[in-house]
C-alpha cells in the first residue's frame, strides 16, 4: 500500500474524529448521524458547513507535500468506498475486518448505542481505530440503533442544519 494513502487516510482519521469532539465541527456532522433509518442514502447526508470544512482540510493536505494526482485519485476513491459501508444488508466480511472498515465497523460509528458512542471513525482503514482504541465490533447482542442519543423530531431543513447551535 503507497504510504501516502496510508498517511493521508491517518489525517482523515483525526478530522473524523475531531468532527466528533469538536462542537463547531460536531454542528456541520451531526445531520450526516441524524437519520434513524440506516442505508445508502445516509451516505449522501451532509450540510453546505461540512462541505466547506472538508474542503478547508483537503486545501491544506497539498501543504505536506502531497501531490494533486494522488489527491485525486484519494478523493475519488474516498467518495466511493465509504459510501457502500452505509447498509445493514452485508454482514461479517471475515479477514478484511481486520484492516478495512466494513458496513459492520461502520453500523456501529453510527448508532446511538452507549455503548458504541464515539467509535469506529475510520472512512477505508481501521487500523487507526484499532490503534487509538476507538474501536468496538458489532455484537449480535447489542444490535445497533440508529439516529442521535437525543432525537430531533422535527426534520425540516432547517432544523436539521442548526437544531444542534441553537440549543
Amino acid at each position: 500500500m503507497d504510504p501516502t494513502f496510508s498517511i493521508h487516510r491517518f489525517l482523515w482519521y483525526w478530522y473524523h474524529r475531531y468532527s466528533h469532539e469538536i462542537n463547531l465541527l460536531w454542528a456541520a456532522h451531526v445531520v450526516h448521524h441524524q437519520s434513524e433509518d440506516y442505508n445508502f442514502t445516509v451516505a449522501a447526508r451532509i450540510t453546505i458547513f461540512q462541505a466547506v470544512f472538508r474542503s478547508l482540510f483537503w486545501a491544506f493536505i497539498p501543504l505536506l507535500g502531497f501531490p494533486p494526482f494522488m489527491m485525486t485519485a484519494i478523493l475519488l476513491v474516498h467518495g466511493v468506498y465509504p459510501f457502500f459501508s452505509h447498509t445493514q444488508t452485508v454482514g461479517s466480511l471475515g479477514i478484511l475486518e481486520k484492516i478495512l472498515v466494513t458496513p459492520s465497523h461502520h453500523r456501529v460509528h453510527h448508532s446511538s448505542n452507549e455503548i458504541y458512542l464515539d467509535k469506529n471513525y475510520g472512512d477505508i482503514l481501521i487500523i487507526w481505530d484499532k490503534m487509538f482504541g476507538t474501536f468496538i465490533a458489532e455484537k449480535k447482542e447489542e444490535p445497533c440503533v440508529y439516529g442521535l442519543t437525543k432525537p430531533i423530531h422535527r426534520y425540516t431543513f432547517l432544523w436539521q442544519h442548526f437544531h444542534y447551535l441553537l440549543k
